[in-house]
């Protein structure tokens, strides 16, 4: 009896002690599992690294860097540099109309989506398409002629803001025209095509700015007065200067033509009682036509000429009528 009992003891250990091997080599066994794991994790890690690092070894020196969608973006993305990427294309591969730099498309919004490594190209973007161009309220579209336009340079493109300075040296006050600004479109006339076929390019006639309403006509004097001179700004800058206006002068027509005298109508100054008129009301009858008895005015006498004539001794006088 007692060793029946001492026999299911032992074999009560040793299945204590064999569920408690068992623990441990499972325990060690998934250890051992997870740092296969990591190791794993890290030889793939590493040879992704040493991929690129012999990509880069080998890359084609003419491969050009463009702006890329880091991620995958959906239709109406606002453009950060925590979205976009650079990344290498050979001339060949490279769509038309792409950007070199992120800071050119920063602050735009996609108006069609771009999966990841994609380039951004300017048909992506919604600001530079005619077709979605929309003058907000409060503003105006003004065509300034090419030829008072000075500083155009091929960076600058639809939707690039600007602002615009007076080169005239006939400036009263602060020559900034506009600040801010953004152009919304180039104005320009076909040329027939080259003797090789090849399409010329237009001859730019005008560019038509956005303008707010208030700077119209301020824009369309400093254009009478001679060039305007382009100065292109980041995209995502909007301050703006604040210029104080130079007052215009208000000419006083009434210090400069003098009044007219005023005139005053004065009654003719009348006789003093104590003269008698010299024309009597009424005059005696008779004479002169019934202008009274007035004596009729004397004859003139008749002018004579005398000529004294001696003839010897004799002596004589003869006189002669005028």
């Amino acid at each position: 009896m007692r060793q029946k009992q001492n026999n299911k003891k032992k074999l009560l250990i040793a299945v204590v002690v064999g569920i408690i091997a068992s623990v441990v080599v499972f325990s060690a066994f998934n250890s051992y599992n997870k740092r296969i794991s990591e190791q794993k994790a890290l030889i793939s890690n590493l040879k992704q690294k040493a991929d690129e690092t012999v990509v880069k070894a080998i890359e084609d020196p003419n491969m050009v860097k463009i702006v890329v969608a880091k991620i995958d973006l959906p239709s109406g993305t606002k453009l950060t540099n925590l979205n976009t990427d650079l990344k290498g294309f050979l001339p060949k591969d490279m769509p038309p109309e792409t950007y070199k730099d992120a800071i050119s498309v920063i602050g735009y919004t996609l108006n069609d989506s771009c999966v990841t490594g994609e380039p951004i190209t300017r048909t992506k973007i919604k600001e530079f398409q005619t077709s979605t161009l929309e003058i907000p309220t409060g503003s105006r579209a003004v065509t300034v002629p090419f030829e008072f336009i000075q500083g155009y340079s091929s960076n600058i493109k639809i939707g690039t803001k600007i602002d615009l300075i007076s080169a005239s040296k006939d400036v009263n006050g602060s020559n900034i025209v506009l600040q801010n600004s953004k152009i919304i479109s180039f104005e320009s006339t076909p040329k027939p095509p080259n003797p090789d076929g090849t399409t010329a390019p237009p001859t730019l006639t005008g560019i038509t700015f956005q303008v707010q309403a208030k700077d119209t006509s301020k824009l369309v004097d400093a254009m009478t007065r001679g060039k305007l001179q382009i100065i292109e700004r980041n995209a995502a800058d909007d301050n703006v200067i604040k210029v104080q206006e130079m007052p215009k002068p208000i000419i006083d027509l009434g210090s400069v033509v003098p009044s007219p005298p005023k005139l005053t109508a004065t009654a003719p100054p009348s006789l003093p009682p104590s003269l008698p008129s010299l024309i009597p009301d009424k005059l005696p009858g008779g004479g002169m036509g019934g202008l009274g008895g007035l004596p009729a005015p004397a004859t003139p006498k008749k002018k004579t000429s005398k000529v004294e004539l001696i003839q010897s001794n004799v002596r004589s006088e003869i006189e002669f009528d005028n």
